[in-house]
């Protein structure tokens, strides 16, 4: 019975890491993002996906804003 919780476990952890690198795949870091001066967080979010945006888009990947889901400043 040991062995079968000792296996589910580490199976468990397995799927867990492989879930965990699946999310960061398509991630990308942006270094030398100008800083935002807007007052809210809001504000400061939607001015990083503007920049975000506008940067991919010179890139001509074909990545589009609705590619685009996360941002953190």
């Amino acid at each position: 019975m040991q062995t079968m919780q000792n296996a589910l476990s580490e199976t468990r952890a397995a799927v867990t890491e492989e879930q965990d690198k699946e999310n960061r795949r398509n991630n990308v870091i942006l270094y030398r993002v100008p800083e935002s001066t807007a007052k809210t967080a809001e504000e400061r979010s939607t001015e990083v996906r503007r920049f975000c945006e506008k940067f991919v888009n010179a890139l001509q990947m074909g990545v589009v804003g609705k590619d685009l889901k996360k941002f953190l400043d």
